[in-house]
C-alpha cells in the first residue's frame, strides 16, 4: 500500500511496511528517488495501519499553510480509516483530525477532488429513492 503526493517541489511517499504494519513516511526531490525517511514522523510507531492516502484539504492562502489529511484504515482493530491532520507536511507532524465524519467505515480508497458544481450534480443524481 502506498500513496504518494506533492508539494512545494518534492514528493512524499507513504507506504505500509509490511513486517510492522505500520505506515512508513519519505521524501524525495524526484519521483523515482532516492528516497529518504521523514526525521520525526510522528504516526511511525503505530501499527495495524494500512491503505494510506494523502490529500490536500485547503491550499495555503493569505499566510495561511496548507492543510493536509492523511487517513490510514486501522484494520487491526476494524475501524476503518481514521483521519491525522497536518499543516507542515515537510514535518511529518500528524495529529488526529477533528470534524471528519465517514458514513460507514471506509476502507482502502481513494480521494478524487470535485468543484462545487460536479458535487451537486452528484448530489443531483444520487439522490435516495423516498421512501
Amino acid at each position: 500500500d502506498t500513496d504518494i503526493v506533492r508539494d512545494e517541489g518534492k514528493y512524499y511517499r507513504f507506504t505500509k511496511d509490511e513486517k510492522f504494519s505500520a505506515i512508513t513516511m519519505e521524501v524525495s526531490e524526484k519521483l523515482m528517488g532516492p528516497w529518504t525517511d521523514v526525521p520525526g514522523f510522528s504516526l511511525a510507531k503505530m501499527v495495524g495501519y494500512e491503505g494510506p492516502e494523502c490529500y490536500l484539504v485547503e491550499p495555503a492562502s493569505s499566510g495561511k499553510p496548507a492543510t493536509w489529511c492523511l487517513i490510514l484504515d486501522h484494520f487491526a482493530k476494524g475501524r476503518g480509516y481514521q483521519p491525522y491532520v497536518t499543516h507542515d507536511l515537510d514535518g511529518g507532524q500528524f495529529t488526529p483530525g477533528e470534524g471528519f465524519s465517514f458514513p460507514f467505515k471506509f476502507r482502502h480508497g481513494s480521494i478524487l477532488p470535485v468543484t462545487a458544481a460536479e458535487y451537486q450534480r452528484l448530489e443531483a443524481s444520487y439522490k435516495p429513492a423516498p421512501p
